[in-house]
C-alpha cells in the first residue's frame, strides 16, 4: 500500500465533526507502543483513559459501510474536508483533473463552481442524506484541499 499527497480541486464537503470518546489503553508511567495486560518496559498493568478527539468520516460512517465514496482525510480544526473519490459521470464534472507533470493553468470561471458543486450534491446525494439523517452541520464548497490518498 503506498501512500501519495495529492491536491484536490473542486467541490467538496464540509462537515462539522462531532466530538468522539474512546477509551485507550495506556501505561500509568507513560511508555508507548503497548501490547499485552502489561507494560514491557515497566510492568505496570494498563489503565484505560478516555480520550477525545473530532470524529474522522469512517466513524460518520461506520453502520453505513456501502457509504464510502468520499475521501475524509483532509481535516481542518474542528471540520472534516471530504473530497469525491469516484470518477465524474459523463458530462458532470465535480473536480479538475490536474496532471502534475509541470506547470499549467486551469481556469476557474463562477458558472463552473457552481456546475461542480451542483454535480457534487447529485453525485454524493446518498452521502449528504446520511449526514442530514445525523442531523450533522455541512455543506458543499468549492476549492483546493491538500489531502493524503493511500
Amino acid at each position: 500500500m503506498g501512500m501519495d499527497h495529492n491536491v484536490y480541486v473542486g467541490a467538496y464537503l464540509e462537515i462539522e465533526a462531532p466530538i468522539t470518546e474512546y477509551g485507550s489503553s495506556r501505561c500509568p508511567n507513560g511508555h508507548a507502543y503497548q501490547v499485552g495486560d502489561f507494560c514491557p518496559r515497566c510492568g505496570a498493568q494498563k489503565e484505560t483513559v478516555m480520550v477525545s478527539r473530532p470524529a474522522r468520516l469512517w466513524d460518520i460512517f461506520a453502520d453505513n459501510e456501502n457509504l464510502t465514496e468520499l475521501n475524509g482525510e483532509g481535516i481542518k480544526e474542528s471540520h472534516i474536508l471530504a473530497v469525491g473519490n469516484l470518477s465524474d459521470k459523463p458530462g458532470k464534472p465535480t473536480h479538475l483533473r490536474i496532471v502534475a507533470q509541470g506547470a499549467g493553468q486551469w481556469p476557474i470561471t463562477p458558472d463552473m463552481v457552481e456546475e461542480y458543486c451542483d454535480n457534487f450534491q447529485e453525485q454524493y446525494a446518498e452521502e449528504i442524506e446520511c449526514l442530514k439523517d445525523a442531523m450533522l452541520k455541512h455543506q458543499i464548497n468549492f476549492g483546493v484541499v491538500f489531502c493524503y490518498w493511500y
